[in-house]
């Protein structure tokens, strides 16, 4: 394990003081992204550190400051949650789940209690890759500096089906990400420039061949300070997820909706989002543009989850993806309006 300089900081300022870049160097590259890093639960970050993917020079540490843990109302009923609050503390709260239950159902999903109670909003949002080749020390792939995406011809059973032309083919990890795009959410970015809302939609980056290596749009130095969730009168959310055991696993399919019905039973508006099939949270505007006007019967349904795939480009052992993603959107929309399949 590298040595690094662990910088404790009380208030934004200092943390963005801190996490001032030391020079300007364009373009981006995989080593200067990560020469000052954020820390907060740190179960990812430190994992990242242990295994020698990345040596950061400094940590930030971001628990202490004041204003940046807790769920509160804002303004036009929107619901507020900290970059640095417990995803266990999301997943418990009454309040979240009245206002957006597929928030909650997602940090109820993130791994174990102990990864719960450890893991922070902010740093689920900004959740690294999993693939297994960005993932080994060993391995040089094109998201660490090297040339290639290894995924692409090699092992590739949990990559994505979507956007399997980009450069990378990673399948993006975050529960709260996608929960948070189909709910129209915003994540508050702070810098040295100011703070600014970023929507959800606007939030993740597919990989390009000049910048492979963030899956955000977060430049160096800006930080995550929380999340903003609109409120949506009418509207029903959900979150589910397949995963190959019960719990304590990543998702292979993630799934999250919002919907509202009008006078009639029909789908008067409906946001579908997924997680695990493209290196970014995914919308599924296809499906929603079929669904709306429509009675959200089975056989619509599955209609719907056909049309959201027919674009869908699976790579040499992923393919099985398609087939339980499709099921997936069918029950995440029969969870949100209260039917049982």
């Amino acid at each position: 394990m590298n040595r690094f300089t662990l910088t404790n900081v009380t208030t934004p300022a200092a943390a963005l003081d801190a996490m001032r870049p030391d020079a300007e160097v364009k373009p981006l590259d995989f080593s200067w992204l990560n020469a000052k890093r954020p820390l907060a639960g740190g179960s990812d970050l430190l994992a990242e550190i242990k295994e020698g993917i990345i040596r950061p020079g400094t940590l930030v540490n971001l628990k202490t400051i004041t204003g940046w843990s807790g769920i509160r109302p804002g303004a036009d009923d929107a619901l507020e949650i900290g970059a640095t609050t417990l995803i266990a503390d999301v997943a418990a709260s009454d309040v979240v789940r009245a206002h957006s239950a597929a928030l909650a159902d997602a940090a109820e999903h993130v791994g174990s209690p102990q990864i719960r109670n450890q893991g922070t909003v902010g740093g689920n949002l900004c959740q690294r890759p999993r693939c297994w080749y960005y993932r080994h020390g060993d391995t040089q792939c094109l998201k660490k500096g090297g040339v290639s995406c290894f995924a692409k011809e090699g092992e590739n059973k949990y990559h994505a089906v979507f956007a399997t032309n980009a450069p990378c083919v990673m399948a993006s990890s975050t529960n709260l990400g996608v929960a948070l795009l189909a709910l129209g959410g915003k994540l508050i970015v702070q810098s040295l420039a100011g703070e600014k809302a970023v929507a959800a939609e606007h939030f993740y980056r597919l990989p390009t061949a000049e910048d492979p290596y963030r899956e955000t749009v977060l430049e160096p130095g800006e930080i995550v300070s929380g999340i903003s969730v609109p409120e949506s009168a009418g509207s029903r959310s959900a979150y589910m997820q397949i995963s190959e055991k019960a719990d304590f696993d990543w998702a292979l399919v993630s799934a999250a909706t919002r919907v509202k019905l009008d006078g009639a039973g029909a789908i008067e508006n409906i946001a579908l989002a997924m997680n695990a099939i493209a290196p970014v949270p995914w919308r599924l505007t296809r499906a929603e543009e079929f669904l709306r006007d429509k009675r959200p019967d089975i056989e619509t349904l599955r209609a719907a989850a056909k049309e959201a795939f027919a674009d869908a480009r699976p790579l040499s052992q992923n393919a099985y993806k398609v087939a339980i993603a499709k099921a997936l959107l069918v029950r995440v929309v029969q969870r949100a309006i209260g039917a049982h399949l």
